[in-house]
């Protein structure tokens, strides 16, 4: 990149660093303050980021419906209930025309939430849970600059052409 740019105007982060580190050194760097509001704002597949925020009572209904269950068995009192956000006959947000993506919610978590947000571009399906606290909390070490654990998941170290390991 520097041989196409004005000199000063091409940063490096550190190499031979993990990835972690990296990502501190340039929002360091660059000033950036990441809030939890920040954090998954855009969809994962699409990069959207307009989201339906849909109750818990309709995704139950929808994830019971997709996966076969029986309401009275599940779900029974919300068999008189009609569904506020979600068109359960086309499996869409109302008046939308993509199917919701249901993928990560099971039986054991889908009561859990109250609150679920579906991508209105892809119709993926987001809840805030364990993968969501995590993030939280690896934004926080990320972000006060705090050493990060060599046990982390992360492991992940970028080299450039030039780096000898």
């Amino acid at each position: 990149l520097r041989s196409h740019t004005l000199e000063g105007r091409c940063w490096q982060p550190p190499l031979n660093v993990p990835a972690k580190q990296q990502c501190a050194a340039v929002l360091n760097y660059f000033n950036v303050k990441v809030l939890p509001e920040d954090i998954f704002s855009r969809c994962t597949l699409c990069n959207c980021e307009n989201f339906a925020i849909v109750g818990g009572r309709d995704m139950r209904i929808l994830w019971c419906k997709t996966n076969n269950y029986s309401l009275e068995d599940l779900e029974p009192d919300l068999l008189n209930y009609q569904p506020e956000m979600i068109d359960m006959n086309r499996r869409t947000l109302t008046g939308g025309t993509v199917p919701l993506v249901l993928t990560g919610l099971t039986l054991r978590n889908y009561r859990s939430y109250e609150e679920f947000y579906v991508c209105s571009r892809c119709g993926k399906v987001y809840w805030q849970g364990g993968h969501w606290r995590r993030r939280i909390v690896r934004n926080e070490f990320i972000t006060e600059s705090e050493p990060i654990s060599e046990d982390s998941d992360d492991g992940i170290v970028f080299y450039d052409a030039e780096s000898t390991m």
